[in-house]
């Protein structure tokens, strides 16, 4: 999957509403080329999470399509729970003809590892249950703060133990805290055919930088197949 189709999901984390158009107050969205959506409607998949009472897992993927595609896992941060806070990034996503995963966990009542837990049982489910649908050998992870230090625990079982993304395999980290359930050796022992990006922001006063940094610098992945982006704030017409 393309690096630049993750990096520009980025963008879209802001939308909200599930099915909300992206608007910027200054620019328009592009109506072709770089930026645009994709050609494809979006069809959503909705089925009980086994191990969150009452919440369900959704799969976001490219309508039409009768053969697997290329998946994306997303983490969220902490606190959204809900799929409406990224929903502009998701359809984005399936627009282009990726599938993507939204797996909640709970905010309260649940230690780190049983949100970690629940993440990856309810990643494994929905690939066990819709191959229509999700290519696992194909695959990447992506995450938001807790989410994304969250992802490369995950991330690791997935592809040592699952042999996910025997194809092609991503990790996009953004803003990560604290990343658990991960040995220095594991981390050191990544597959290394991975590719990473790794984007922080500048002006980000809850995760520090430097959780990114460490993993980014320890991680079994060559300069050459990973990337650190560092987005920096701007105040244009009066909108920052």
């Amino acid at each position: 999957m393309p690096k630049h189709i993750l990096l520009l999901s980025a963008f879209f984390c802001r939308a909200i509403g599930l099915f909300a158009q992206y608007e910027d107050p200054i620019f328009s969205k592009p109506v072709s080329g770089y930026g645009a959506d994709g050609n494809y409607a979006v069809e959503v998949t909705t089925f009980p999470s086994p191990d969150f009472p009452g919440e369900n897992i959704e799969i976001f993927a490219p309508g039409g399509v009768t053969t697997a595609v290329p998946t994306l896992f997303f983490a969220h941060g902490f606190g959204g729970t809900f799929s409406n806070y990224v929903g502009g990034m998701l359809e984005y996503v399936a627009k282009k003809g990726y599938a993507i995963v939204f797996v909640p966990y709970p905010t309260t009542g649940s230690s780190i590892v049983e949100r970690y837990d629940i993440l990856l049982s309810g990643f494994r489910q929905a690939a066990r249950d819709y191959p229509n649908i999700i290519d696992t050998t194909q695959v990447g992870f992506m995450g938001h703060s807790f989410g994304g230090g969250a992802l490369f625990g995950v991330a690791y079982r997935c592809f040592t133990e699952n042999n996910w993304g025997e194809n092609g395999r991503f990790l996009f980290s953004l803003a990560p805290w604290y990343a658990y359930k991960l040995t220095q050796t594991q981390l050191q022992s990544f597959p290394a055919d991975t590719k990473l990006i790794m984007q922080v922001y500048d002006d980000d006063s809850v995760n520090d930088h430097r959780m990114a940094i460490d993993i980014f610098n320890n991680i079994n992945i060559s300069t050459e197949e990973k990337d650190f982006i560092l987005v920096k704030s701007d105040t244009l017409p009066g909108h920052i």
